[in-house]
């Protein structure tokens, strides 16, 4: 695949769980990615899951962390390869996914954007919201 066909797939994904029409613990996705990821050999779906990742679960808050224990599970082994070095996304996605299954704002969100995902929540969460 070229970079615009990963980007499209990307963003196919991520309208898909958006829309709730994929569920990122489906065992039948998850075993697929975790297979491509190649403990750590397969830099392509890792890169994608990551960005994936970080945009449902961190920057727009579609999924909970619950929703994706295998692909963070498995990125985690990843990051802990011997002998190599996780890319800085990886990290900042661990450690935000980490925050957030605490209960904690992440630390990549700037706090105008974290002010903003709050209100949204408070509203959806508000009877008749």
């Amino acid at each position: 695949f070229g970079d615009s066909e990963r980007r499209v797939h990307r963003e196919l994904v991520v309208v898909l769980v958006s829309n709730r029409l994929l569920n990122l613990a489906a065992p039948e996705y998850t075993k697929e990615v975790i297979k491509g990821m190649d403990m750590g050999r397969g830099h392509v779906a890792i890169d994608a899951t990551v960005a994936i990742l970080q945009h449902v679960l961190v920057d727009k808050r579609f999924v909970g962390t619950g929703d994706c224990v295998a692909l963070l599970d498995a990125l985690t082994k990843v990051a802990q390869v011997p002998g190599r070095k996780p890319s800085d996304a990886l990290v900042r996605l661990l450690d935000d996914a980490r925050n957030l299954a605490r209960g904690l704002a992440p630390s990549s969100v700037p706090p105008q954007q974290q002010q903003q995902q709050q209100q949204q929540q408070q509203l959806q969460s508000a009877p008749g919201g």
